[in-house]
Formats: C-alpha cells, sequence, structure tokens
C-alpha cells in the first residue's frame, strides 16, 4: 500500500505544481510539496456501495469516491483532483474491492495484510 499511495500522493502534489496561480514577475524556483494524504475504508451496513474516504492536505474527510467506478460520491475536495484519483482507484479497483469485503466482514487481519500488499 505504501508505494501505490505515494504514487497518488505524488501525483496530487504535481497537480497542485502545474494548476498553481502566480502573478509573480520574479524567477521563481517551483517545488513539488507533498501535503498528507490518508485514505480509509470503515465498516458500514447502511453504505452497500464500495467506497473509500480520502483526505488530503488539510482537508479531513474530504471526498468519497466509489471504488467500482471510481466517481466522487461526495466532498469537499476540489474537483482538479477527481481524475487523478479516478485513474489510481482503476488501476488498484481490484485490490480495493477485496479490502472493502474484508472490511466490511470485520476481519482485521485479512485486512490488515491486504492494506500492507497494496
Amino acid at each position: 500500500m505504501i508505494e501505490e499511495l505515494k504514487s497518488l500522493q505524488d501525483n496530487l502534489a504535481l497537480l497542485d505544481l502545474m494548476t498553481r496561480n502566480s502573478q509573480s514577475r520574479y524567477i521563481e524556483i517551483l517545488l513539488k510539496v507533498l501535503k498528507p494524504i490518508e485514505i480509509r475504508m470503515e465498516q458500514d451496513k447502511n453504505h452497500k456501495m464500495p467506497h473509500l474516504h480520502i483526505s488530503y492536505g488539510a482537508n479531513r474527510h474530504a471526498t468519497s469516491y466509489n471504488i467500482q467506478n471510481g466517481e466522487r460520491i461526495v466532498g469537499q475536495l476540489d474537483n482538479k483532483y477527481d481524475k487523478v484519483v479516478k485513474k489510481w482507484i482503476n488501476n488498484n479497483q481490484k485490490k480495493l474491492i477485496q479490502i472493502w469485503g474484508e472490511v466490511q466482514r470485520g476481519d482485521r487481519e485479512a485486512y490488515d495484510i491486504s492494506i500492507d500488499q497494496l
């Protein structure tokens, strides 16, 4: 999971860099800033649709995405991230669906192993 999560974080940071607004008349040194990222799934009998929650930067519990198609469900995360997140979900969909099942069954040991392998 660590490498895949770092890859998503890196892609979001690159998008931040490429979409920033600058009115400077001076030479700038551009830096890619890696903001904190968190992805979580919760055991929830009320929500049958496999989904995950992404927090990025200062946006805690920011946005939920459908694991089956990568589409945003709800959230405040800037829309510019949706394409990057959707691609990441699609690339990791099989493993994310497996993890969703483990979380919903309450199988914490299998969940921990799956997260480490993502």
